[in-house]
């Protein structure tokens, strides 16, 4: 099941800035996701912390209920709460919307890859895949309740983000064979399988790569020569 808000189809062009290490990964047909509770490590929002009391979950309104009314409430409050819990620990892959590169965004990464929503999708071997939703991210300039799943996984709070023009995907999977930077086995993360890396429209690399960043970028190029022909000059 693929989810797809109403504002984005299948050939709206994205991008994803990654690291070397991760691009020999796609070319192996494998594609590193996250859960996405790894992000509140950046950004405490991502796990309803907030800096201004009184806006974290549970939320609450003075309301007079009688019985069944709360009950329903609560159970309503309930669901919601298993939802936005299960959602922390959803395979999260972010992108962005923005055609245009920026120097903030290339921050600690080597590698810039362009595709589009569909030949991505179409890319990912959906075996271990139960369902994806895929959305845009709204920004707010300050903190705001929450009140809905999609608030809680499409709404970032602070000016600071807003310039990533961020587009999520959330991909339910029970599959966690990641590995970190070490080579361990890292359980907050997943290599899905690929069913090929034709999704690569265009790779751009970071001007502004190290010594040793240049040696890992020529080592890829001479074992995999065929994805010089994707490659293009930086615009910064």
């Amino acid at each position: 099941k693929i989810y797809l808000s109403n504002e984005l189809d299948w050939n709206t062009p994205i991008m994803r800035y990654t690291s070397i290490q991760s691009l020999e990964q796609i070319l192996e047909l494998k594609f590193f996701v996250q859960e996405r509770n790894q992000f509140d490590k950046i950004d405490g929002h991502e796990n309803g912390t907030y800096e201004e009391k009184g806006l974290g979950f549970p939320f609450s309104q003075i309301e007079k209920l009688n019985v069944t009314q709360r009950k329903e409430k609560e159970k309503i409050l309930e669901q919601l709460w298993d939802e936005i819990t299960k959602s922390y620990n959803t395979l999260t892959s972010c992108w962005t919307l923005s055609q245009k590169e920026k120097p903030a965004m290339w921050f600690g990464k080597e590698v810039l890859i362009k595709s589009t929503i569909g030949k991505f999708l179409l890319s990912l071997d959906m075996q271990n895949i139960s369902s994806t939703i895929c959305g845009k991210v709204r920004y707010s300039e300050k903190e705001q309740m929450k009140s809905t799943i999609e608030q809680f996984l499409f709404l970032k709070e602070g000016e600071k983000y807003k310039h990533e023009e961020e587009l999520r995907f959330y991909i339910d999977s029970d599959l966690r064979n990641g590995i970190d930077i070490k080579g361990k086995e890292n359980n907050k993360s997943a290599l899905l399988p690929l069913n090929g890396y034709t999704f690569i429209d265009t790779i751009v690399f970071n001007p502004l790569l190290s010594e040793n960043q240049v040696v890992l970028k020529n080592n890829l190029l001479a074992n995999y020569p065929q994805i010089t022909k994707l490659i293009k000059e930086s615009n910064i």
